[in-house]
């Protein structure tokens, strides 16, 4: 005749409650060493760090510093007075601020659109010159799979989200003592409505010139070196200019 286990008011087996509470006392006498050894499930991985602020970093400068600037904060205040400085634009209102005061970048929605131009292509796809842009107007390009590169467009368009420069306007001299250059407007074949010019706009948003000291190259496309041979943006890539 099979005997009936015996359960605890809790409903638990009796002899399962021994049986832990003999675990528990050998645990605790003798130390866990005397119970089977067991796999123990591996320890929780260390989680990562944050990369410590920029501020810890010491900002890189050229060694040969001292050989062109004697005052080191007189040249900081200058530049931060030039990058305010509208009279920097050759039309006497646009200054580098114009499109690096939003968190270093440009955040501007109006007249912010270019067609491919840079592909050959003249025409806009998204919406003309002068035009506000809004949230349904991206993305840009959709793919019907976006894990899959190459999976067939939603649609698509060339048009680029950028930022915006100077009338077309043919330059003849600048002016000793006035903000703006001389130059004489043309009628603009891209960027205008109807008979009036609207600005142009660049081929490529505006990046941002926060923390930009510790860039190896700037511009989306990296062409610009952070080299100077005294004559353009490109450094040493332009192979027919000396250095400086």
């Amino acid at each position: 005749m099979r005997r009936r286990a015996k359960y605890s008011a809790s409903g638990v087996d009796y002899r399962t409650c021994c049986t832990v509470e003999l675990l528990l006392l050998i645990t605790v006498v003798v130390g866990p060493g005397a119970l089977p050894a067991q796999a123990q499930p591996p320890a929780p991985a260390e989680p990562a760090l944050p990369p410590p602020s920029l501020k810890t970093v010491i900002v890189p400068e050229p060694p040969n510093l001292h050989l062109y600037v004697r005052n080191r904060q007189a040249a900081i205040q200058l530049g931060k007075a030039l990058f305010w400085d509208m009279q920097v634009g050759s039309d006497g209102v646009t200054a580098c601020a114009s499109c690096h005061f939003h968190a270093g970048a440009d955040n501007r929605i109006k007249n912010a659109l270019s067609p491919g131009i840079r592909a050959g292509d003249e025409t806009f796809q998204v919406a003309g010159p002068n035009y506000t842009l809004h949230f349904t107007d991206f993305p840009l390009r959709a793919l019907s799979d976006p894990e899959d590169r190459d999976s067939p467009p939603l649609w698509d368009s060339n048009d680029i989200v950028s930022s915006l420069g100077q009338f077309q306007t043919d330059f003849i001299q600048t002016r000793l003592g006035f903000p703006l250059d001389l130059g004489t407007e043309v009628a603009d074949p891209i960027f205008h409505v109807g008979a009036v010019n609207t600005r142009q706009v660049l081929f490529r948003n505006t990046p941002t010139v926060i923390n930009a000291v510790f860039n190896a190259a700037n511009f989306w496309d990296g062409r610009a070196s952070h080299f100077f041979n005294g004559v353009s943006f490109s450094g040493p890539w332009t192979r027919t200019q000396e250095f400086s």
